[in-house]
């Protein structure tokens, strides 16, 4: 399995990264300090972008986290550990170009590639007996680098935990 850090640590793989010139971010840039926005381009860092989650639960009232909780984890992974991600508002507006039901590995991830993005986040929100399921996958331009699931009873917390889990 692969992180965000380590997909960023090389940038000269050709697997992952078959476009020009990639310049990992600086190993030493203090991890608390997000980075300017102009700092990004396509062609200077990875660029991540988390799909709204999905809400699996059964449970209208929790219709908020499919955004709420996506935007969570931009802010986490962008000010916490200065990873460049795209706007949820851009990557909602790239989505509406691809059918809603298809796999997120599928035509999502061209949509979103077509706006800038190297690596998509999807994340799945299950309900379980006493407490909640995040799945999730990290896609890059040509496989998934990364799976698993993190359980726990407070969605917020559950998504910070991921932020951190994916940055690491």
């Amino acid at each position: 399995s692969m992180s965000l850090s380590t997909m960023i640590g090389a940038p000269h793989s050709p697997l992952l990264f078959p476009a020009r010139g990639f310049v990992a971010l600086h190993p030493l840039a203090p991890a608390t300090q997000a980075a300017p926005r102009e700092r990004y381009s396509a062609d200077q860092a990875l660029t991540v972008a988390a799909l709204p989650f999905r809400n699996h639960t059964g449970r209208d009232e929790l219709v908020w986290v499919e955004f709420g909780l996506a935007a969570l984890l931009n802010r986490e992974l962008q000010a916490q550990h200065g990873i460049a991600v795209l706007p949820l508002v851009d990557v909602v507006t790239a989505l509406k170009g691809s059918a809603a039901d298809s796999p997120p590995a599928a035509r999502a991830i061209e949509h979103i590639r077509a706006i800038g993005a190297r690596a998509v986040i999807a994340v799945q929100v299950h309900s379980r007996e006493s407490d909640f399921e995040l799945r999730y996958q990290l896609l890059s331009e040509r496989r998934r680098e990364d799976a698993g699931s993190l359980h726990g009873g407070d969605l917020t917390q559950l998504t910070i935990a991921l932020g951190r889990k994916l940055a690491s």
